[in-house]
């Protein structure tokens, strides 16, 4: 993700930059003249290849020495095309489900149900 350096030079230079677990290179964008830019969901499932609908942002938040100390949750807003986010300068995460994850499917199980098969194991 970012560090706290690229995090400052971000917000000097009126950039948003915007980076996914496991992309290495993030997607850097400048802010308007109101400082804040629309990044829009069809946007973001283009460049880090997530499900349209699964996607959340992260605004990322560092302290003095440089340490990640929170991210906080920006929300999305409903446009003509879909889905967007409105950002300010900074560095952001962004995390979702690609399509590999969401066609894998899922099995709930209550653990409990499972302790008398791992007594009889025993």
């Amino acid at each position: 993700m970012h560090d706290s350096k690229s995090s400052i030079f971000y917000q000097v230079l009126r950039m948003a930059s915007l980076c996914a677990h496991g992309h290495g290179i993030p997607f850097t964008t400048p802010v308007g003249e109101d400082g804040i830019v629309t990044i829009s969901e069809q946007l973001l499932s283009l460049r880090f290849h997530f499900r349209i609908g699964s996607m959340n942002v992260e605004k990322e938040i560092f302290d003095d020495n440089g340490m990640l100390t929170e991210t906080i949750l920006q929300l999305k807003c409903r446009d003509t095309e879909g889905f967007a986010w409105t950002l300010s300068s900074g560095t952001y995460g962004v995390f979702g489900f690609s399509d590999s994850q969401m066609s894998v499917s899922t099995i709930l199980v209550n653990p409990l149900l499972l302790l008398p098969l791992f007594k009889s194991l025993h």
